[in-house]
């Protein structure tokens, strides 16, 4: 698919998880799942942003620590956009949910945010070139202000992301029922 083989797919796995009380990149082996997903649908450029030097270990493959200059997620995005020619893709590590579907759509948007099952939009799901964001902004939202929302996805909740372990907790008894 052409998509892919234009986009670079970008894993964030370098946060703190400080409100999960546990590193969301190692929970449910996630990130390397979504790597092998990339792999799988042809996606070329797949990195993993493992945050600081010292978790560079924890992860295989392409895995890029954040340099010292960069602090929080909008200086690794821009960044990581003065890094990358071509269209990027993120996927955060804690979007346990997403499947290959979703990352296929996902490689698909042109341009675009995704909207969660509640109808948010996921700046940290963007699909965008980065000529086309405001390296300015202030905030996710400013970044990525100038692109499209799409809420054409069937299934929107593999877009969900988790940031507590009461999110988590959620999820994991809507699974025990089924």
């Amino acid at each position: 698919m052409e998509s892919e083989v234009n986009s670079t797919l970008i894993i964030l796995a370098g946060g703190k998880s400080a409100r999960m009380g546990e590193d969301k990149a190692l929970m449910f082996d996630n990130t390397s799942r979504i790597q092998k997903i990339a792999e799988n649908l042809g996606v070329k450029d797949c990195i993993i942003l493992c945050g600081n030097k010292n978790r560079k270990e924890l992860f295989q493959g392409n895995v890029w620590a954040d340099p010292i200059s960069v602090d929080g997620i909008l200086d690794t995005i821009i960044w990581i956009s003065k890094q990358i020619k071509g269209r990027i893709q993120l996927i955060p590590c804690d979007c346990f949910q997403i499947q290959q579907n979703g990352i296929e759509y996902l490689l698909r948007m042109n341009g675009s945010l995704p909207v969660d099952e509640n109808g948010l939009k996921q700046p940290l799901l963007a699909n965008f070139y980065p000529e086309n964001i405001s390296l300015e902004g202030e905030t996710l939202n400013e970044i990525f202000s100038d692109l499209s929302v799409d809420n054409g996805f069937g299934e929107p909740s593999q877009f969900n992301n988790f940031n507590t372990q009461e999110e988590l907790n959620l999820i994991r008894s809507e699974e025990q029922k089924s």
